[in-house]
């Protein structure tokens, strides 16, 4: 699998610079081989990207899950495997039975955790409004649609 580079915290500069190179003399040893001059070029971006822009680390997961949720995860996805594989009905059926036991767990784990904060936040407020933050934030994907007629505005509700 390829890395994510950060590209916002690349040192453009630099890689410019890395860049700026006299390119008739860094392609004179293959100057009739077009697909050597690709990897000669490509291997020098490529050594460019790695030294100057970083690698984003982390993942999505805000909170790291516990062992057996990753087991349970782990079976869930071989259970996929082996079903697309033999498209037989029992093998769809330990799948979904795998998939319920891992909501359960998932949900479980998740009040598990509601209630340490619910529990703690005389001793630490911090922890529970951050956990409130995090859960009340508004995104408006699509604002209101309105129709112009006769040089009128009108709301359309659909």
């Amino acid at each position: 699998m390829l890395p994510e580079y950060n590209l916002a915290k690349g040192d453009y500069n630099s890689f410019r610079e890395h860049m700026s190179i006299d390119w008739e003399i860094f392609f004179q040893d293959c100057i009739n081989d077009v697909e050597t001059m690709w990897k000669k070029f490509k291997n020098k971006l490529y050594e460019g990207i790695k030294k100057f822009i970083p690698i984003v680390k982390g993942g999505k997961w805000s909170r790291p899950l516990d062992v057996d949720i990753r087991e349970h995860i782990r079976l869930k996805s071989k259970l996929w495997k082996k079903y697309m594989a033999t498209q037989a009905n029992q093998d769809f059926l330990d799948y979904k039975h795998q998939q319920n036991i891992l909501r359960r767990l998932v949900r479980k784990d998740l009040m598990e955790k509601q209630n340490a904060i619910e529990l703690d936040y005389r001793n630490n407020p911090k922890r529970l409004w951050n956990y409130v933050k995090s859960k009340t934030k508004h995104r408006e994907i699509i604002g209101d649609l309105t129709v112009i007629e006769d040089n009128q505005e009108k709301d359309c509700y659909i």
